[in-house]
């Protein structure tokens, strides 16, 4: 998995395929078996084609950041125990001194507090979207499945705090095309409309958690209701 920040100054994703557009197989403890399938084999199948895809996505976006050179915090979990290095397309380390790669994990919400996070590569999951807003950074939306669809339509059309990287269903997404949006993200007119509006709404829900915002009055009103509740 892959987790990038866009950063302003070289202080300081997940990515880990785009659609399962191969049949899903039902595996024990899941659901019943179906009939005249290994089911193991099935699985390592299926785990080779996501390990494959993933790194070749993977692949481009360590190529679309290393085009854009733009600074950059690099986050990648390493499946089953994987080198780094065999992640990332040979020398880019060394090629990419304004660039940052760390392995397994980082703090999410001390990097996007920090004030040379000017960018935020997510998949639009609802916690990751709330911790960027809240910390007043601007983001690249790039949808998986399920609900994150819905947000990114959320983030872009709707409130516009994030630029859209444009997928096609089921496939790789090019380093030419990742290199564009953060450009765009970091230096374009798309980028600062963006980062004024996420700043709007920072300082709007800084107003709704204080002691006289709506989140906090509503949130003490559900913890009177709840211990009233728990007497009976």
């Amino acid at each position: 998995m892959v987790l990038s920040f866009l950063l302003h100054s070289p202080v300081i994703d997940r990515v880990i395929t785009t659609e399962f557009d191969m049949p899903v197989i039902k595996l024990p403890g899941w659901s019943t078996a179906i009939k005249g399938i290994d089911l193991g084999a099935a699985y390592q199948d299926r785990k080779e084609w996501l390990n494959h895809h993933s790194l070749e996505q993977t692949t481009e976006l360590s190529w679309g950041l290393e085009l854009n050179q733009q600074h950059f915090l690099r986050v990648i979990r390493t499946p089953d125990g994987s080198s780094l290095t065999a992640l990332l397309p040979e020398g880019f380390t060394e090629r990419n001194k304004a660039g940052l790669v760390v392995q397994s994990w980082a703090p999410q919400t001390e990097i996007l507090g920090h004030k040379s996070s000017g960018g935020f590569l997510t998949h639009c999951g609802w916690n990751s979207v709330l911790e960027s807003i809240m910390n007043g950074v601007p983001m690249i939306a790039w949808p998986l499945f399920a609900e994150q669809r819905i947000n990114e339509k959320i983030l872009v059309n709707g409130i516009g705090v994030a630029l859209r990287l444009e997928v096609q269903d089921g496939s790789i997404v090019p380093r030419n095309v990742i290199a564009t949006v953060v450009k765009e993200l970091m230096q374009g007119k798309g980028g600062n409309d963006a980062r004024k509006k996420v700043l709007e709404l920072k300082a709007a829900s800084g107003k709704d958690l204080s002691d006289d915002g709506s989140s906090f009055k509503d949130y003490t009103k559900w913890e009177k209701f709840n211990c009233h509740l728990n007497k009976y």
